[in-house]
């Protein structure tokens, strides 16, 4: 099968940043599953699976733009400890602090009374390396159509109240 919008994909990838140091990999994982044409994944990852086939290794470099966006400044602030929430706690480097809408922020630093907070993606501004390999495909069933996810097959023909 070719790798088309509506089918679940299983794939072996892995992220490199330009100088070749690995971000990411399920490689000695089990393989991740999308729904090709979902927005499982990055839009231009899917791009260059599309067309592909089982066993076909597929090999791409994002710009940030094609990826997780250029680094904004603007996203940084500095707040008076003082005036950091009391419902996230005591500050803390590395700590992710849930914003409105969803979306999230990281203390990167605590300096004098101030917290710094990024709301930039970790990855924004990188240049990425993608290699994918294809272990298999197949077709979306109803459910995943309508969940725009894969769901484990033995859930599939389990049914309502299903505990597997």
């Amino acid at each position: 099968m070719v790798v088309t919008k509506n089918n679940i994909i299983s794939i072996y990838y892995s992220v490199t940043d330009m100088d070749g140091n690995e971000i990411d990999s399920n490689k000695g994982f089990e393989p991740l599953q999308y729904l090709h044409g979902g927005e499982n994944i990055l839009p231009s990852v899917e791009a260059a699976l599309e067309g592909a086939v089982i066993n076909q290794e597929i090999e791409v470099t994002l710009e940030p733009h094609q990826a997780y966006g250029d680094y904004n400044d603007q996203l940084v602030i500095s707040l008076d400890k003082e005036k950091f929430p009391a419902q996230f706690g005591h500050p803390e480097q590395g700590m992710i602090v849930d914003i409105d809408e969803g979306g999230e922020m990281v203390i990167i630093a605590l300096k004098d009374n101030k917290v710094i907070l990024d709301g930039n993606h970790p990855l924004a501004g990188k240049t990425l390396h993608y290699n994918a390999k294809i272990v298999s495909v197949r077709e979306a069933t109803i459910n995943e159509l309508q969940q725009k996810h894969p769901i484990p097959q033995q859930m599939e023909i389990c049914g309502p109240g299903c505990c597997c």
